[in-house]
């Protein structure tokens, strides 16, 4: 792979990813629950499935380009999104990867692209192709993954009956619904992250 510039991205992926990234988080200037507001700086509300839709789309992006993981871009060189709000993203997106194992996160990602769900089918062919994917390890630092945890999602996704064993932790979590017995829904979440201002 090469290393290709931010500069490089197509000026209609950019406006699409700054599209993606302003939609996840938005600035909460008067939080209504005083417990949610850490007193200081700025408050975000996150919606978990806007994340994830950003963080895959930016992850589809830095494959696109050949940037490896090594040399991770400074998502501000992409995206006209304020540091505050990208940091409040990542941090949720983080908080989401540690509460999944690493195959049922990739998964939470993955359906998370489609608002209405995706029949039982589709999802595991879209899980399948993204974990055959050569340069998939690459997408583990945009998807706030480590390569760790990387490596532990294609060790479950060796496993018999993987798509079974993360479709039922995820629904036991509450992650995902089962809509007609056989459709996913992304199950989204809202968390306010406060980032103090310099």
């Amino acid at each position: 792979m090469s290393d290709k510039l931010p500069a490089a991205l197509d000026p209609a992926e950019r406006a699409l990813l700054n599209d993606l990234w302003n939609k996840a988080a938005t600035k909460i200037t008067d939080p209504s629950d005083p417990a949610k507001a850490p007193g200081f700086g700025l408050n975000f509300r996150v919606n978990v499935r806007e994340a994830c839709v950003a963080v895959f789309h930016a992850a589809t992006a830095a494959l696109k380009l050949g940037i490896q993981i090594h040399k991770p871009f400074d998502l501000l060189d992409w995206v006209e999104t304020g540091v505050h709000a990208v940091n409040a993203i990542r941090s949720v997106i983080s908080a989401v990867a540690e509460q999944l194992a690493a195959l049922d996160y990739i998964t939470y990602v993955i359906l998370g692209q489609q608002p209405d769900g995706m029949d039982s089918n589709e999802l595991k062919r879209k899980v399948e192709e993204f974990m055959t994917n050569p340069a998939a390890q690459d997408f583990a630092w945009y998807l706030g993954m480590n390569r760790k945890r990387s490596a532990l999602a294609q060790k479950d996704y060796s496993t018999p009956n993987w798509f079974e064993q993360t479709i039922k932790r995820l629904t036991d979590k509450n992650f995902v619904s089962i809509v007609d017995g056989t459709r996913f829904k992304f199950e989204s979440r809202n968390f306010v992250s406060g980032c103090q201002e310099e």
